[in-house]
């Protein structure tokens, strides 16, 4: 719904969309996929931290996964440790395979690493959602 909201105000607001439909198909996927992956991480989290000390802890985790990825600065623009961890932190597939469609024409080249990014996270993620239920109801 958020992502279908944003790109309608988008659009009427002259945002240019290159990739067409696959450009927005692309961004939908993009979208899906941090939502499901950020549930996990979130049950994960209330799971094993069943009181209001779990929403900070959720918060920071993602913050960090931005800042620590393509979310603010271009690669080639970062330096230092923060170019390396952001080479290899999923997010900045999931980030390269959402602005496909906004910067040009939408390439497996450029879908599939994000999702891959979006399948591994999400499995890693949902275990550590599942076992923490477990913990929590054994």
């Amino acid at each position: 719904f958020t992502v279908a909201v944003v790109l309608l105000f988008g659009v009427a607001l002259g945002a240019d969309l290159p990739g067409g439909p696959a450009g927005v198909v692309a961004l939908w996927a993009a979208g899906l996929g941090v939502a499901t992956i950020a549930t996990g991480w979130a049950l994960g989290l209330v799971f094993r931290v069943p009181n209001q000390r779990a929403g900070p802890i959720l918060q920071v985790g993602i913050f960090f996964s931005t800042f620590l990825s393509t979310g603010n600065v271009p690669l080639p623009d970062q330096t230092g440790w923060v170019r390396h961890i952001a080479r290899v932190n999923p997010l900045t597939n999931i980030l390269a395979m959402a602005r496909q469609g906004f910067l040009g024409h939408v390439t497996w080249a450029g879908t599939w690493p994000g999702l891959v990014a979006i399948g591994l996270s999400a499995i890693v993620l949902w275990v550590f959602a599942v076992t923490g239920i477990r913990r929590l109801i054994a």
